[in-house]
């Protein structure tokens, strides 16, 4: 009888057993609907923090105009940086029209930066409505939150950047006809 590895090494292979792996051995644990509740439950308490943050940005950009009205200079960037912010904790909170405003903003101080435009104006009409709509603002009717989201579409397309809504109407017609849009989309609604 000849030995079955002659010649050959015998390799042994350790496999360290690491906290991961016991872990998944192991039994129990949470359900799927009991983790989603715990996780709802962890980010429903930070809706305070979150809130203050929203308004304290605000704040931010609002000061920001106020000194840009001074020096005729605005901080594009710093615009925009903000304004990521807020789109970000507003969403995670569903505060829809606030983010639908920070993102028409955030558009315009991108057009405006492309295309070196130094208004201020339109920024500080953008600024008014977050704070118009911000967490600790007194609730407006729907029909007024309709009203300024329709009035500062107005402003955003008077700079060549067009709400969503629209950009699906010129999206259809460019498939259609295989012609080039003419319009800047913008990432709204």
């Amino acid at each position: 009888m000849k030995p079955a590895n002659k010649g050959h090494a015998t390799v042994i292979t350790h496999r360290p057993e690491i906290r991961l792996m016991r872990l998944a051995r192991r039994k129990g644990g949470l359900s799927r609907e009991e983790a989603v509740a715990q996780a709802e439950q962890y980010v429903e308490e930070l809706r305070g923090i979150s809130m203050t943050s929203i308004d304290n940005l605000i704040a931010g950009l609002e000061a920001l105009c106020a000194a840009s009205e001074k020096h005729q200079f605005i901080d594009l960037r710093e615009v925009r940086r903000r304004t990521d912010q807020i789109i970000n904790l507003a969403g995670t909170f569903s505060l829809q029209t606030l983010v639908t405003i920070a993102k028409m903003l955030s558009d315009i101080a991108s057009a405006f930066e492309l295309r070196s435009i130094g208004e201020i104006e339109p920024i500080t009409v953008h600024v008014s409505a977050l704070r118009l709509l911000s967490p600790s603002a007194p609730p407006v009717p729907s029909q007024i939150e309709e009203a300024v989201l329709g009035e500062l579409g107005k402003v955003a397309r008077h700079f060549g950047v067009t709400p969503q809504v629209e950009v699906e109407d010129w999206l259809v017609e460019y498939v259609d006809d295989r012609q080039k849009p003419e319009a800047v989309a913008g990432s709204y609604r």
